[in-house]
This record gives C-alpha cells, structure tokens and sequence, in this order.
C-alpha cells in the first residue's frame, strides 16, 4: 500500500540550484493528468533545451498505474 504525500509537498516552494555543466535533465508529462497545476513548470521545461520532454499516457500516479510504461521512457530522458 502507497505511504500518503502530505500536502504540504504540493504548496512549498522548491529551491533548486543551477544544474552543473553537461547535466541532463529530463520531465515526463503524464498526459491524463489535468494540465492547470504543472502548466506553468511544462511550459517552462519546454522552452529550455537543457530539458528532455516525454509525453506518457499515464495518469499523475504513473508509478502505480503504468509502471512498466515508466521504467521503459526512463533510460531515454535520463
């Protein structure tokens, strides 16, 4: 059984640093979930070419629902 997120997570701001040189970063947008919430933060991977965006047909728990699904994108972004 999945331990409970506390909400909190949702509203705290994350502080992160500049990503050192030659990092890669990926951002796998799980396309049934609703947009309102991440659009800002897809928007933003989009526009950035240091970012590696996938789509996967998934809802926001992914790792529950299609966890296979994830597995298999995740080498590619990485």
């Amino acid at each position: 059984m999945p331990t409970p997120q506390p909400a909190s997570s949702c509203f705290t701001p994350a502080r992160l640093l500049p990503a050192p040189p030659g990092q890669r970063s990926g951002y796998v947008r799980c396309l049934r979930a609703p947009d309102d919430l991440l659009g800002v933060s897809e928007a933003r991977v989009r526009s950035d070419a240091r970012w590696k965006w996938q789509g996967l047909d998934a809802g926001h728990g992914t790792m529950l629902s299609a966890p296979q699904a994830l597995a298999d994108l995740l080498p590619g972004i990485a």
